[in-house]
């Protein structure tokens, strides 16, 4: 009869904070491999070709858990968001039934390279859920659009240019990346800076 010894998984506990210490919130944090036992591949359900182990969000206090690792080595890598760069942990060991803490210190991107624009979450009409976000989109230029990212009460987005330099920009509804939907909702225009993060208070157009 075939007896199988099952390892006990891996926790690791991740925290995110900003270079002055401040704790960001809804930062995606993804376990990567890099080393593993040479039997992970014959695991059922796992996936030998992807270093991603698993993923999830970090809450309010900036922390954020994975579990369900398999033991081995691995680097958390907090995806890019916003103004923050991508970034990765030192390689962080792990063994069966352990609990690791990791803390992350994510860096911001030059601010004389982008203009940002802090929308309030409750200035979109009749969105009820950040999944009615995923439509919206910031507008500018001849028809190029970058995507509004949803973090907590404030929506965000970014448009790279020269420091200094303004942008005329408005928010609308969107099928892709480069048409605003005919009827939908659309802010009326505003102007960024390059180089400042500006709060916006949108007006929307009946």
């Amino acid at each position: 009869m075939l007896e199988l010894s099952l390892e006990p998984a891996g926790r690791i506990r991740a925290r995110v904070v900003d270079p002055s210490g401040l704790r960001l919130a809804d930062r995606i944090v993804e376990a990567c491999v890099v080393r593993a036992p040479s039997d992970v591949a014959s695991v059922p359900g796992s996936n030998a070709r992807s270093p991603k182990r698993g993923a999830a969000r970090t809450d309010q206090d900036g922390m954020a858990l994975l579990d369900h690792l398999e033991p081995g080595t691995y680097i958390l890598r907090v995806k890019e968001f916003a103004w923050w760069k991508a970034c990765d942990s030192s390689e962080v060991e792990i063994a069966g039934g352990s609990i690791c803490e990791v803390a992350i210190t994510a860096e911001v991107r030059d601010p004389s390279t982008f203009a940002g624009v802090s929308l309030p979450f409750d200035g979109f009409p009749d969105a009820e859920y950040p999944e009615d976000f995923m439509t919206l989109r910031l507008f500018h230029g001849d028809g190029k659009s970058v995507p509004l990212f949803v973090v907590g009460d404030r929506c965000f987005a970014m448009l790279p240019g020269e420091l200094g330099a303004t942008i005329s920009a408005f928010v609308a509804e969107a099928r892709d990346q480069r048409t605003p939907r005919s009827g939908g909702r659309r802010s009326a225009p505003f102007v960024l800076t390059v180089g400042a993060v500006v709060r916006v208070e949108p007006q929307w157009e009946e």
